[in-house]
């Protein structure tokens, strides 16, 4: 095994016998440590007390918005992502429906849907009824 010391500007390295499986030990943790090192080089780190210069700001927390809550946000998507996966496996039209939810027509769809599809004012009301009722079964659960 190698082992380097840095002495001002001297590197003074020493051989040292050990076993085989000491050796893969060491060398499986220095590999780790080499490429953690390497990823590290990329990215700087910043206290979020730094001031930011040529601007009015103070410190990076006033530019970092308290309320915004990152992690909710992906597990919301990964929720409509599921539901929409739901929602397709369960009728063919529940996902344009969910689309149209979420777009804020919950009302208007109707007569959107009722040319669409040629249906009924009611069969569509049915179908929304059912919608609705999946949906808040899917998050029950």
């Amino acid at each position: 095994m190698k082992d380097c010391i840095e002495d001002g500007d001297e590197v003074d390295c020493m051989y040292i016998e050990v076993p085989a499986s000491e050796h893969r030990e060491w060398n499986s943790k220095n590999t780790i440590r080499q490429k953690n090192r390497k990823l590290g080089m990329r990215y700087t780190h910043q206290s979020l007390d730094a001031g930011v210069p040529d601007t009015d700001v103070e410190t990076l927390h006033e530019c970092v918005p308290s309320g915004f809550n990152l992690e909710g946000a992906v597990a919301d998507q990964v929720l409509i992502e599921e539901l929409k996966c739901a929602l397709r496996a369960w009728n063919p039209w529940a996902e344009e429906l969910l689309d149209l939810y979420i777009a804020g027509a919950k009302r208007s769809c109707t007569s959107v849907l009722c040319q669409k599809y040629r249906l009924s004012d009611r069969t569509v009301q049915r179908r929304k009824e059912a919608f609705e009722k999946f949906v808040l079964d899917f998050l029950k659960k």
